[in-house]
């Protein structure tokens, strides 16, 4: 599925499904028989209580390259969506929406965003 000089982008919440996903991802990126560049992107979303510097600890001690992109879905999804819905639908579109309307980045450009 991924062919030789193929870009793949792993937008990382937080969530063990997308640890996952970075980790079977890198480990293909040691054994393929394809060379390959990956991006990682990260949605800070706002949403109150979340831990934002776990992911991004997390991933400058695996030394890949990521980027962070900020913007409140949070405040946007509580005001739309009605007491007592779910947010989760309306989350994961703006997420995605967002992080792929980021283009990815060259590999020299691509830089670890320092915890603050």
């Amino acid at each position: 599925m991924i062919a030789d000089c193929d870009r793949v982008m792993v937008c990382m919440s937080g969530g063990k499904d997308s640890y996952s996903c970075l980790d079977i991802l890198v480990s293909l990126k040691r054994s393929a028989p394809v060379s390959f560049r990956s991006h990682r992107r990260h949605l800070d979303q706002k949403q109150p209580g979340f831990p934002a510097q776990v992911l991004p600890r997390y991933l400058q001690g695996l030394g890949v390259p990521f980027r962070v992109i900020e913007q409140d879905t949070y405040s946007v999804v509580k005001r739309v969506v009605p007491q007592g819905r779910t947010l989760c639908g309306l989350l994961l579109a703006l997420r995605r929406g967002r992080c792929t309307a980021s283009p990815p980045r060259t590999h020299h450009q691509d830089r670890a965003r320092a915890p603050s």
